[in-house]
């Protein structure tokens, strides 16, 4: 009995490692800006090693399901901080990462 626990709570762990490592794949490579700045201030970035080892830590939280509630109404994930001190928005392309946050800064938001 003690066997096929160990063996069930291996597999669990595998499935459990595997979203985690294909969310972060699919966040490198796109585009972010943290929205709790200025829009003006801020620029949009590529994500790298660097951003995504911070996204990635116990300090975030990110949902990789696209969402449409953004101010451009372009597709957006978003990661945010567990302090609730700033947000991430991550795009699949430059312009429209861009699109964004122009959007915002002519907004006010």
């Amino acid at each position: 009995m003690l066997k096929w626990c160990i063996v069930a709570l291996a597999l669990l762990t595998c499935l459990r490692a595997d979203p985690i490592a294909a969310s972060e794949n699919a966040l490198r490579g796109k585009f972010a800006f943290n929205w709790f700045t200025d829009p003006d201030k801020t620029t949009c970035v590529r994500i790298g090693n660097k951003l995504m080892a911070m996204l990635s830590s116990a300090r975030f939280h990110c949902d990789s399901n696209p969402r449409r509630d953004t101010a451009s109404g372009a597709p957006a994930s978003v990661c945010s901080s567990v302090d609730r001190k700033s947000e991430y928005m991550i795009f699949a392309t430059f312009a429209a990462c861009e699109t964004e946050r122009k959007t915002q800064a002519a907004n006010g938001d």
